[in-house]
């Protein structure tokens, strides 16, 4: 029996600043309809997108030790990108960084991470609400306030949610939600694979999480759907949910881990570099 604990410790991240997008005020969804479980899901608030943020710290202690300077990510305040899908999932790869950076207590990078979110929050449009969000997370981070930090995340858990609604911006949320979780299932095969047992194995096998991204990918409006990363990534996890799925649940032995960590690897990279044909696409 596969085990409970889910890598979407990842994705809050990813929504933190992704709600926002576009810059619009919050507030046009009514209060009574915010907490309603159809509402929600129709605007793209639901368990893979916005999980309880308390309960991801905690699961994120299953794979505890990371083994950070095998795992960390560059942080590239300078980065472009030429098409905005290509630049909502290098945001997502950015905030997987940022939780990184928390559970591995790294204040070493707080001050370049900083730079780098509000640099390319600004680029997607994200409103102040979400951008005040994110200063504290990092002036927290600075005075080494890991304690408050966790605790500042799950306190704007609400407030993102509201913009997310309010925006009605479903595709942007979900891809730069795949983007956070793709970097979250990097960190993740890699701490596995650094120190494997059938257990922590399991925690990989979330078949659901490459099912839901996938059929998101597929339903991307058609001017998306076509963009050669949009292509690229589909087929790529394709190819992951081949390496996960196992007959019988079968658990992943070290060189499944192995596989599906250099599958991850290959598509963090696409998404950082993208493809020969993005920027023409772009044009």
């Amino acid at each position: 029996m596969k085990t409970a604990v889910p890598l979407r410790w990842i994705l809050p991240g990813a929504v933190l600043v992704c709600a926002a997008a576009g810059g619009r005020a919050q507030g046009n969804v009514p209060p009574e309809l915010f907490r309603d479980a159809h509402v929600r899901e129709e605007l793209g608030v639901n368990e893979f997108t916005a999980p309880s943020i308390e309960k991801i710290f905690r699961e994120l202690q299953a794979l505890r030790p990371v083994p950070f300077d095998k795992v960390k990510g560059p942080i590239d305040v300078g980065a472009t990108f030429p098409t905005r899908f290509q630049l909502a999932l290098n945001l997502g790869l950015l905030l997987g960084e940022g939780f990184l950076t928390v559970e591995s207590e790294r204040a070493d990078r707080i001050a370049e991470l900083g730079r780098a979110l509000l640099r390319m929050s600004q680029a997607l449009g994200i409103s102040d609400r979400v951008t005040r969000h994110s200063k504290s997370l990092m002036e927290e981070g600075i005075r080494g306030e890991w304690a408050l930090m966790r605790k500042e995340l799950a306190a704007t858990q609400e407030d993102v949610e509201g913009a997310m609604m309010d925006l009605r911006d479903e595709e942007i949320a979900h891809v730069v939600a795949l983007g956070g979780w793709l970097r979250g299932l990097e960190i993740a095969s890699a701490a596995v694979a650094d120190r494997y047992t059938p257990e922590r194995a399991a925690v990989l096998q979330r078949i659901e999480l490459i099912d839901y991204f996938s059929s998101r990918l597929d339903t991307l409006n058609p001017r998306l759907r076509k963009l050669p990363l949009a292509i690229r990534l589909s087929a790529d996890l394709k190819t992951l949910q081949a390496s996960i799925e196992k007959p019988d649940g079968a658990t992943l032995d070290l060189g499944d881990v192995r596989q599906v960590q250099q599958i991850t690897e290959r598509l963090v990279r696409t998404i950082r570099e993208g493809t020969p044909q993005d920027a023409a696409s772009a044009r």
